[in-house]
């Protein structure tokens, strides 16, 4: 077939195979117990050899990243993270953050998307975690971001490389997704990585860079209302207003803690607070408006949902509790009780969301 690509008897192919079919039956699993991903994680576990990490392909490095991705999201998220950090190591080892010439134009493209697939990871892990990020500044600006293009416009028989369309394609998420990366990685060692905690001015003018190069991304990109693969360029809206409540949070867990009110509340601490409070409402009100039109029952789906719904939850529950009698309190409550709502109405990852339900 023309265009087709063979499959790669190379160091690694077998682990990568059977990771692509554990995580297509992790994210197709529709009930707690459904789905073959254990099985395949299993295989791909036992077809990994001591001395492919010596060796280091292309190959592994995917196998790795989507088994990084696995482990974390059947909750082991350590395990996950320490082979996170393996498949990094070895891209590097590979010469993945270097520019190449040398190779075919779809060769020099599947460089370009695993290492950003290996980025955006990181970049996620990190956040989630709290811990330091694992590329410099020089590792995220030596590489070009993927080209937005649908496959049958790159393949093996390709000889120039295409050029970006202006529509959605299932590389689109990855382009957002590491524009957010590349726009967190530093912000996140300047502020969540600080000691001591950075000032309210310091945290507000991140934010400001923030916004501004989230909206440096083509218009078309961030339009989830139009064109194919809805959920995944949701979910980069979703991170970058995560990445935002993330940023504001400290201050409103110091006010909320602060039961005394030995400190008066400046303008600027106000100000953090309701811009904390304000993105986690939009987020909890464009997720719950997306399960409401969706019906996707999938845990490729529900992972996701729950896991940027419950975070941004957790803010408004603690608003809630805490300035009970505030002006835009029933709008807090009411946003956390229709989001428990459909916690409980979960299929796949109804294991985790009926006690997070249950608790709020």
């Amino acid at each position: 077939m023309s265009g087709a690509i063979p499959l790669s008897s190379k160091p690694g192919s077998n682990v990568l195979l059977y990771m692509i079919f554990a995580m297509g039956a992790f994210d197709l699993a529709t009930s707690p117990d459904g789905g073959d991903g254990d099985r395949f994680y299993q295989a791909a576990w036992e077809a990994l050899q001591r001395d492919m990490l010596e060796q280091g392909t292309i190959e592994l490095v995917q196998g790795l990243a989507i088994m990084a991705n696995y482990l974390q999201r059947s909750n082991r998220p350590n395990a996950g993270y320490i082979c996170l950090g393996i498949a990094i190591r070895m891209a590097f080892a590979l010469g993945l953050h270097t520019p190449t010439t040398s190779a075919s134009p779809l060769e020099r493209e599947t460089r370009t998307r695993v290492w950003w697939a290996l980025v955006t990871l990181e970049a996620g892990c990190s956040v989630t975690f709290g811990r330091p990020h694992a590329f410099g500044a020089m590792a995220l600006r030596n590489i070009r971001l993927p080209i937005n293009c649908d496959d049958e416009h790159l393949t093996v028989s390709t000889v120039n490389m295409p050029t970006d369309v202006t529509y959605a394609t299932q590389y689109t998420a990855l382009i957002i997704q590491s524009h957010l990366a590349r726009a967190t990685c530093s912000i996140h060692d300047q502020i969540l990585q600080s000691h001591p905690a950075p000032s309210i001015e310091r945290v507000k003018s991140c934010d400001e860079r923030f916004v501004q190069l989230f909206n440096d991304i083509p218009p078309y990109m961030l339009d989830v209302q139009q064109g194919p693969h809805r959920l995944a360029r949701s979910i980069q809206l979703w991170r970058a207003r995560d990445f935002r409540a993330i940023l504001y949070r400290p201050v409103l867990l110091a006010a909320a803690w602060d039961s005394s009110r030995r400190k008066t509340l400046g303008p600027l601490i106000q100000q953090a607070i309701a811009t904390c409070r304000s993105l986690a409402q939009d987020n909890l009100i464009d997720i719950t408006a997306y399960v409401a039109e969706s019906n996707d029952h999938s845990r490729g789906a529900e992972w996701y949902l729950l896991y940027f719904a419950f975070q941004s939850s957790l803010t408004l529950l603690l608003s809630a509790v805490w300035e009970p009698d505030h002006a835009d309190a029933p709008k807090w409550r009411t946003a956390v009780m229709n989001t428990a709502r459909w916690f409980r109405e979960l299929h796949s990852m109804q294991r985790v969301s009926l006690p997070l339900a249950t608790e709020t």
